[in-house]
């Protein structure tokens, strides 16, 4: 059985030095995952490599970026959600 969760998914980023293809798949399968839960799904301190694919494919548009853990904490908690942090 697998569990129900609730609350924002927040994943930091800083130590991920590249995004395949793969990747950007797996990070676009979160997303429509958690919105369709009703949860927010945040990145955080991507690398500038990281980033760069996420401006190139237009993702950045998509997926919400915070410079912090704490500002992403921050974002949840605005929205009224309790954030779940992954690193």
């Amino acid at each position: 059985l697998e569990t129900e969760r609730a609350g924002a998914v927040i994943l930091e980023l800083s130590g991920l030095e590249h995004l395949d293809s793969t990747a950007v798949g797996v990070l676009v399968g979160g997303l429509k995952r958690f919105e369709a839960q009703g949860r927010r799904f945040f990145l955080v301190n991507p690398r500038e490599r990281v980033a760069s694919v996420f401006r190139i494919t237009h993702l950045d548009s998509i997926f919400r970026t915070f410079p912090t853990v704490e500002a992403a904490i921050e974002a949840a908690k605005q929205a009224g959600e309790e954030a779940t942090s992954g690193h």
